[in-house]
């Protein structure tokens, strides 16, 4: 097994095209088999190839069955095959996007077989390639993959939210050029936060300690910070994190192509074995799906050859361009939400009861002002765009505001001729 290159980059970085003999090669063998496809992206030079062989070593020995005398990661004389090419130092080493030449047979939950690939991704903020061929990059691996590893180092920063935004939208655009995006439903599936490195104690390391830690970050308060969240949940329709470790300075300072399971620490191993369990347990395996239809080898061919032309003609938006359409996407949902606030604490207030007119202007003026400010806390560059959804947002609060009044007038109109109301008035 070796994992070979599907993409030609141009040298300059400014451009690539699709292998396709190559790719149609990898496939055509699993052709009417279901396929699932594990990407991992992020920054480079931080352990991406090398994760990959780890998992490769665990499907390579427990593809069959698992081993009963001993777990794979406690034989320490067991070596850890660089099929990604991996090493220490600061140049890049993987270009482009390169995926296992074969797949590793497994079995779902209801017995039907998969073929599984484990793909690696060129890092993104390298000194040789542009903002739009991460961009690329990233989104092609997203557009192709069942499972979108984010490999990020230390901890989850509010920049790596952001960038993850950029190139997610990247994707989605590229998803609805081709009809293969609907607002129903996210448009990729499972995407894992797998923080690199972990060393704080509040959080355990794995799955369970990602979990808790991943709801501490997605927990805001600010509204463009919570706007980034929300995006990247109606994105993905299954979002996790794991925590692992330091795999030990005998890796980070390796010379040798090979490494030992006695090199790695013991803690990295554990963690792993964890995160390979999440993968590729029958239970856990995540099939390549679109629109809820499966993806075969076939299929995943097709949809490789349409991407690739997609995101290689001059129709992709400018990673610019793009974050201005992000931005006023951001601001238009921070306006409905706003409208939405007034609406729901003015209908508290009403509640189908008639409220007289001076009493009913007060709660209007305070849940307007409420509702402005839930849209100004939407921090963003003052720009044309904020200010006329702005006016708009107070225009459609008016006009909430006239229905309220209309309705409250009917009320009282009603009220005015009850029993009671009449013996009072007599």
């Amino acid at each position: 097994m070796e994992a070979v290159s599907i993409l030609d980059m141009d040298t300059e970085g400014e451009g690539f095209r699709l292998k396709c003999d190559v790719f149609e090669e990898i496939f055509e063998n699993v052709q009417d088999l279901p396929v699932a496809i594990i990407s991992v992206a992020g920054p480079f030079r931080r352990g991406k190839s090398f994760l990959l062989n780890v998992l490769l070593q665990y499907l390579m020995e427990n593809q069959v069955q698992l081993l009963k005398s001993q777990k794979w990661h406690k034989n320490g004389d067991k070596k850890i095959p660089n099929v990604f090419h991996s090493r220490g130092g600061s140049e890049r080493n993987t270009v482009g996007i390169h995926i296992t030449n074969k797949p590793f047979m497994l079995e779902t939950s209801d017995k039907k077989k998969v073929a599984v690939f484990l793909m690696d991704t060129q890092g993104m903020f390298d000194t040789k390639t542009g903002a739009k061929d991460c961009s690329t990059i990233f989104a092609l691996s997203t557009l192709l993959s069942s499972v979108q590893i984010y490999n990020l180092t230390a901890q989850i920063q509010e920049n790596d939210l952001q960038q993850l935004e950029v190139f997610t939208s990247y994707a989605r655009y590229a998803a609805e050029k081709k009809q293969h995006a609907n607002a129903s439903s996210p448009p990729f599936q499972g995407l894992i936060f797998l923080i690199r490195n972990w060393e704080m104690t509040d959080f355990d390391n794995g799955i369970k300690g990602g979990k808790k830690y991943l709801k501490t970050v997605t927990e805001v308060q600010l509204e463009e910070n919570r706007m980034v969240r929300q995006n990247l949940k109606t994105s993905f329709s299954q979002v996790s994190c794991s925590l692992m470790p330091h795999p030990g300075k005998t890796v980070a300072l390796r010379k040798a192509k090979d490494d030992s399971a006695i090199d790695i620490d013991k803690e990295f191993l554990e963690t792993a074995d964890g995160l390979a369990k999440q993968l590729f347990k029958r239970e856990n395996v995540l099939v390549k799906k679109l629109n809820g239809i499966t993806i075969t080898g076939e299929g995943l061919i097709d949809l490789a050859i349409e991407y690739t032309k997609i995101l290689s003609s001059g129709e992709m938006p400018k990673v610019i361009n793009l974050l201005k359409i992000q931005a006023e996407n951001n601001t238009r949902k921070a306006a409905t939400e706003a409208g939405n606030v007034y609406k729901k604490h003015l209908d508290s207030v009403l509640n189908g009861k008639y409220m007289e007119e001076n009493e009913l202007q007060l709660k209007h003026n305070k849940e307007k002002e409420t509702a402005m400010q839930t849209y100004r806390g939407f921090k963003t560059p003052p720009n044309k765009e904020f200010q006329e959804h702005e006016k708009a947002l107070e225009l459609e609060i008016q006009q909430m505001f006239e229905k309220a009044k209309e309705n409250n007038s009917q009320l009282e109109v009603r009220f005015s001729f009850k029993p009671t109301t009449l013996i009072t008035q007599m």
